[in-house]
């Protein structure tokens, strides 16, 4: 999230054993998505929202990834502060998850107050299979004036959520913490012994 890529500045970028997807930067800094997918999966990117096109300012990606018989719908997520979001051009299925900066504030994952995107979150998690990853988890950013919050979230279906575990990583320097999404997928049509594969996404 807030990659701050153009489309143009994108072809400089090497990751390897990765194929790089993004969502350029709008005209502010704060803007862009770029997404890293192992090129040993089968993977469908999609830009589902971009800064700009609506009142709503948030940025959203949607990929689908297919391993072993799975599919796993992943929408990345940047809500910029004081901007209300709009998820309903969400399409939450089995399999799904969603992670990222979404600067929703609520106290269900430590705030103590409760803002607009927060509200909106609030309601898509009432009204959906989708359930948070969070359980008095360590802050995700530092404020310059020191305090500390949570403002990168991770939910997934609640197909999956047993077998997903949320980890934080030590901040890079960019005052966010990474995030890792670990999920246990069994594998499908199998008939022999039953075998695990890891699927680990990153938001940071």
């Amino acid at each position: 999230m807030e990659a701050n890529l153009t489309a143009e500045k994108l072809i400089y970028y090497r990751l390897n054993a990765y194929i790089p997807y993004s969502l350029p930067k709008y005209r502010q800094i704060a803007s862009g998505i770029l997404i890293g997918v192992s090129n040993s999966l089968c993977a469908e990117f999609k830009i589902v929202k971009e800064m700009g096109s609506s009142e709503d300012k948030s940025e959203i990606v949607k990929v689908n990834v297919w391993e072993k018989g799975n599919n796993l719908t992943i929408y990345a997520i940047y809500n910029p502060p004081n901007n209300e979001p709009d998820f309903t051009s969400l399409h939450i299925t089995s399999k799904t998850v969603m992670i990222g900066d979404f600067n929703a504030h609520s106290p269900k994952w430590g705030y103590k107050d409760t803002n607009a995107a927060g509200k909106e979150l609030e309601d898509l998690l009432n009204t959906s299979i989708l359930e948070l990853i969070y359980d008095t988890d360590p802050p995700t950013y530092l404020h310059f004036n020191r305090a500390q919050t949570t403002p990168d979230l991770l939910l997934v279906s609640s197909d999956i959520s047993t077998n997903t575990k949320r980890i934080i990583l030590d901040d890079p320097g960019s005052g966010h913490k990474p995030v890792i999404a670990k999920i246990t997928l069994t594998r499908q049509h199998n008939t022999g012994p039953i075998h695990k594969n890891f699927l680990e996404l990153q938001k940071g």
